[in-house]
């Protein structure tokens, strides 16, 4: 019994496992740690993926937000005006 990884077609990683007999699909040489996807390209094992792209949040300043609420009042009291049939 042999302990291997085991390949997708492409080459990706799916699992360690035991096995019986070798495929084309069995590889005996060790994964090295670090990879975000593993990829046997034939020779040895290389990045199969891609890291994740993450978004910073960046929140809105002070003066950002008051004029985001200075301009909602605007829209609020054009809208009432409009109602109540009063001309700004």
């Amino acid at each position: 019994m042999k302990y291997v990884r085991i390949i997708d077609q492409n080459g990706l990683f799916i699992e360690d496992a035991f096995v019986e007999e070798l495929t084309p699909f069995t590889i005996e040489e060790p994964c090295p740690q670090g990879f975000i996807l593993p990829k046997w390209n034939g020779l040895q094992w290389i990045e199969g993926g891609v890291k994740p792209i993450v978004e910073t949040i960046i929140e809105p300043t002070i003066e950002e937000r008051l004029t985001t609420v200075e301009i909602s009042q605007d829209d609020i009291i054009s809208v009432l005006a409009e109602i109540v049939g009063v001309t700004l």
